[in-house]
């Protein structure tokens, strides 16, 4: 039995796909190298995905977000998470890569290719910004889609507060052999830098908030968890 899981970017994708791969039965991936080129549709097309969806197989990967409906598995789920702070935790990824020299020498070193060096190597922090918070604007549509079309909702501050919530999720999709005494719901996957450069939505610059606006729609539609 297939599955496939969605939602936006920094909203518990990978923690979600890393405590369902702990299963001995299934195999759980999370963002296969290129799948971002799907986008794009040069490495990655629709179709090298749906053959990855045989078998005993789950996908917890934002990137798919787009294909949604028309990804052929047995089951399906979203997960939704309050806009602000899938923005706000975005915003410190990058805040920080983008500022951070280092990270810009050693990726040029690296010779790093595709789109991730090209989001690095931008300097100007604010039209990337803009960019990429519009970009969920079509994305929270499929997911307005999905909730409407029922399809299971997944809450992210659920999902890694309580266990039994968590449980709950894995079962749903058929996955009952995770070890669960392996699991722990305290621990932060892909948390991002240390040191926030925005310690909450209240301190994000302006701009970045204009843009957020036009997106929470979705949260006085579905009223996600804060």
């Amino acid at each position: 039995m297939a599955f496939l899981v969605v939602g936006l970017g920094r909203s518990g994708t990978k923690f979600l796909a890393e405590t369902l791969n702990k299963s001995k039965e299934f195999t759980v991936r999370h963002e296969t190298a290129h799948d971002g080129d799907i986008l794009e549709k040069t490495q990655v097309t629709k179709a090298d995905v749906q053959k990855r969806l045989v078998g005993s197989v789950g996908e917890v990967n934002h990137y798919l977000t787009p294909y949604l409906f028309s990804l052929v598995v047995d089951k399906k789920a979203v997960i939704i998470r309050d806009v602000r702070n899938v923005i706000l935790s975005f915003a410190n990824k990058w805040k920080d890569r983008a500022v951070n020299e280092k990270t810009l020498v050693a990726h040029k070193k690296n010779k790093v290719e595709g789109y991730k060096k090209l989001l690095i190597d931008r300097t100007d922090f604010r039209p990337f910004m803009v960019e990429k918070i519009q970009n969920h604007q079509p994305l929270l549509k499929v997911l307005d889609k999905a909730l409407s079309a029922k399809v299971r909702r997944i809450d992210f501050a659920n999902m890694i507060s309580s266990m039994r919530y968590l449980r709950g999720i894995a079962e749903f999709l058929g996955v009952t052999d995770v070890p669960w005494v392996e699991v722990d719901i305290r621990e932060k996957i892909n948390a991002g830098p240390e040191k926030k450069a925005y310690a909450s939505y209240a301190d994000l610059p302006k701009f970045m908030k204009v843009e957020v606006e036009k997106l929470l729609w979705f949260n006085k539609k579905w009223k996600p968890l804060p």
